[in-house]
């Protein structure tokens, strides 16, 4: 699985920069992060700077609404408290 998504996540990462403005492909993206994230927690640490460069992508796009920003913050916050809670599960 964590080959799987690394592959996605780096191929989405490269196509961050050409949804430069379009509200619609940013919002898409956030979405499916947002949809993928229980994976994701899972293989943190092989697929998380992948997930981390993409949310710094799109913060850096032109098109990027407060909305998309709130919704990447969002993204950022449920992402540290699962890795946080996936951590004392495991005693780290």
């Amino acid at each position: 699985m964590s080959a799987i998504l690394t592959v996605l996540l780096t191929l989405v990462a490269k196509f961050v920069p050409a949804v430069a403005a379009n509200e619609t492909l940013i919002s898409d993206i956030i979405t499916g992060l947002e949809q993928a994230l229980p994976t994701i927690t899972k293989e943190y640490q092989d697929v998380m700077p992948l997930v981390e460069n993409i949310i710094a992508a799109l913060r850096g796009t032109d098109g990027i609404t407060q909305a998309q920003s709130d919704a990447l913050d969002a993204l950022e916050i449920t992402i540290d408290a699962e890795f946080d809670a996936a951590a004392k599960d495991e005693g780290l």
